[in-house]
């Protein structure tokens, strides 16, 4: 799916406000299914294993096992050249990121630092905060679309990076950017913080990256805005972790494109769509050159994620999404449904086409809205269509 233009999205809020009251007239249907509990990763992994072994090999489940633990601690002394960042540093960051060189690690002193523009990071580097240290960006919001992105933190050619440990800003009315990936594999975005920036991490290209443990709090105005706002967008990165983030306040807080991996343990609460799996286009480079996806999203693991108190949806599967799980996620207090199955539809003002092959296993109350192609469901509670129906076009 595009990014949503405001007049839709007016739409889409004023069903909303409606689906409220049809939900809770609508006859549903429970399936009846002894209950399940999962508590712990091992629970999720001996399902798949047990249930889904045509779909998840030992070594998938064994990969997505090491994805979920959290990596050791490592010395960042030790690798490269290791420079520090001193407090009320204005535009340093480049420079430091150049002298500390292949390999190296910046440490940004606890303090405030500014950045203007675009740091252009174009070699394996470690950013890595002291507790208290706050780096606040200067660049444009996106308010088109596309748009041009103005600025930000931009990994390219920089595998294996990682920054961890820093509370990112946006200065005034907010950044457009806060960190972009593109053409770099296993870049690590660890324990940060985010608020007031628009499109905190971005993963364009980029495979078995790891976003883990940030937490994003985002300005509900944005809304309003016809480019939007997501906490973590991933367009074109293969086998990404996105595991035990917190969102708040995003139109999509966590939006999932390409081929997936794991989405785990996050917390999307509200945000217009908790998350969604997706195709994106939206934004352009500098030089021109397309934010957008090559696929909507499939075969990504989404479990154990807490998706509440959005204001469409918990979980929106839509515009081509195929071959995703759906296990073990919880979410309340949604305007329209927990878990959205989308068909063939218009509801955005263009069509986008039907999810389909997906699966959702919800041991809980869950609503879920059923209206893609050979679409599995088991457990939860069924909108019942005949009284609730699809937007589905020919």
């Amino acid at each position: 799916m595009r990014k949503i233009l405001l007049l839709p999205l007016v739409l889409v809020l004023f069903v909303t406000c409606q689906k409220e009251d049809n939900i809770q007239k609508t006859p549903v249907q429970a399936n009846n299914l002894h209950p399940k509990t999962f508590k712990t990763p091992e629970d999720v992994f001996s399902f798949l294993s047990q249930e889904m072994p045509d779909v998840y090999t030992p070594e998938e489940i064994s990969h997505f096992k090491t994805m979920v633990q959290e990596p050791e601690e490592t010395d960042h002394a030790r690798s490269g050249n290791t420079v520090e960042l001193p407090a009320g540093s204005v535009d340093a960051l480049q420079a430091a990121v150049e002298e500390a060189d292949e390999g190296g690690t910046v440490i940004v002193k606890a303090g405030d630092h500014i950045e203007n523009g675009w740091i252009n990071i174009g070699h394996k580097i470690r950013i890595i905060g002291e507790q208290g240290a706050k780096i606040s960006l200067d660049n444009d919001l996106l308010e088109a679309i596309p748009d041009v992105l103005a600025g930000g933190i931009l990994f390219e050619n920089a595998d294996n990076s990682i920054v961890e440990g820093i509370e990112f800003s946006g200065l005034g009315d907010g950044a457009g950017i806060g960190i972009l990936i593109n053409n770099s594999n296993r870049v690590r975005i660890a324990k940060n913080t985010f608020t007031n920036i628009q499109f905190p991490i971005t993963i364009d290209h980029g495979d078995h990256c790891t976003i883990r443990r940030n937490k994003m709090t985002l300005d509900l105005a944005l809304l309003e805005n016809p480019a939007g706002s997501d906490g973590i967008t991933n367009i074109n990165g293969r086998n990404a972790a996105i595991v035990e983030n917190e969102i708040n306040g995003a139109l999509f807080g966590i939006f999932a494109s390409a081929r997936g991996g794991l989405d785990w343990g996050n917390t999307t609460e509200n945000c217009f769509f908790g998350q969604i799996i997706c195709n994106f286009f939206g934004a352009n480079y500098p030089d021109g050159t397309e934010l957008k996806a090559e696929e909507s999203g499939n075969h990504w693991l989404v479990a154990l994620n807490d998706s509440k108190n959005n204001f469409y949806g918990g979980i929106v599967v839509i515009d081509g999404a195929f071959k995703n799980t759906l296990l073990a996620n919880t979410g309340s207090g949604n305007g329209a449904y927990d878990v959205d199955l989308v068909g063939a539809t218009e509801r955005f003002g263009f069509l986008t086409p039907t999810s389909s092959g997906n699966r959702v296993y919800s041991y809980n109350d869950q609503t879920i809205k059923d209206c893609g192609e050979n679409n599995k469901v088991i457990g939860g509670i069924m909108v019942d269509t005949s009284v609730d129906p699809c937007d589905n076009v020919e």
